[in-house]
């Protein structure tokens, strides 16, 4: 069921990624119950998103996390196709949550043919395309590039999937047939002096996933604050105003106690867009009965009510409506209202 899966080691237990069987590849993983002598099912409910089931894919643990390189995947329609994938994946064995990385820059078909060694928390891989070693952190995201030494070439030319290099204890070990003639294979260790050349560079080896809901988060974070900045500012410029509402004038939400000649008034000159004069108040009063003097005095004694009222609920030290003269005929009286104290206005 799982031929050519990935074998890897956590904690003690033999695990198995991916593989091939039934025309169809793994997408999970299984672990060997060393007490009941059966693979176990790993399971990977907390995640949302998977990898493609693959054979044949690089696998990697450094601490609680396994990563995952490539590996070959079938046909969706075409299973007795099979194509090589270059994403990068990473599971927590804790967790059980797979994250996917991003997907390999260079070289990604031809990771699989190269000769590659656990070294220490890295990969190393003889790239013999180029004649260079290089040195994958997965953490860190970076392939650093050497130059082949002699014996590393003669090492690796000479290695085979039974006989690959290995590094133990701080040293690398390698099978080296000294005399072509005698079917013997001598092991041999060296320093890591003796195995990287020249360094050549440091680069990317994935190039990462770009994260749209993360980068709209932090391209919207800016403007809905700047909004909601923009809303509470004028949520605070709108609760020191007052504002008319279904013909009563409210101050923080309370009703401002006035009489409804005043009110009536006060809603003129706010709907004003022309200067007001004393004969457009007394046409508002609309009191025929009474006289000029009589509507004179009636015009003040409203002005005055309504000054006083709000000067008295917004604490305003001058009076809202103003009189002043008429810039065309000094014998008239032009009242002018600070709309600014209104809402909406």
């Amino acid at each position: 069921m799982q031929i050519d899966a990935s074998i890897f080691s956590y904690k003690g237990s033999i695990y198995k990624y991916g593989g091939y069987g039934f025309w169809s590849h793994r997408d999970f993983m299984t672990r060997f119950d060393i007490e009941t002598k059966e693979w176990e099912f790993v399971p990977f409910w907390n995640s949302d998103n998977y990898p493609k089931g693959r054979q044949e894919a690089i696998v990697k643990v450094i601490g609680d996390n396994l990563y995952v390189l490539g590996g070959y995947v079938l046909e969706h329609k075409n299973p007795m196709v099979s194509y090589i994938t270059n994403d990068v994946w990473r599971f927590n064995l804790v967790e059980g949550i797979w994250t996917k990385l991003g997907t390999i820059k260079n070289l990604s078909e031809k990771l699989l043919e190269l000769h590659r060694i656990d070294f220490n928390e890295h990969i190393l891989f003889d790239n013999v395309y180029d004649d260079i070693l290089m040195v994958i952190d997965l953490e860190k995201n970076s392939v650093k590039s050497y130059k082949r030494t002699s014996f590393t070439r003669k090492i690796f030319n000479q290695a085979s999937a039974h006989y690959n290099m290995f590094f133990h204890k701080e040293k690398f070990y390698g099978f080296f047939k000294k005399d072509n003639d005698i079917d013997e294979m001598n092991l041999v260790n060296r320093d890591s002096d003796e195995i990287f050349g020249k360094f050549l560079s440091e680069d990317e080896f994935y190039a990462q996933n770009i994260n749209f809901s993360a980068w709209i988060a932090i391209i919207l974070t800016p403007l809905v604050l700047v909004f909601l900045g923009f809303i509470f500012k004028n949520q605070r410029i709108k609760n020191r105003k007052m504002i008319f509402r279904k013909g009563y004038l409210y101050f923080k939400n309370e009703k401002i106690e006035m009489e409804p000649i005043c009110l009536l008034v006060l809603n003129h000159i706010i709907a004003s867009k022309e200067q007001v004069y004393s004969r457009n108040i007394i046409e508002w009063i609309d009191k025929p009965q009474l006289d000029y003097s009589h509507k004179t005095r009636l015009v003040k004694d409203v002005l005055y009510k309504i000054n006083y009222k709000i000067k008295s609920v917004i604490k305003l030290d001058h009076d809202p409506i103003q009189v002043n003269k008429s810039k065309f005929d000094k014998r008239l009286k032009v009242y002018s209202l600070d709309k600014t104290l209104f809402a909406n206005y």
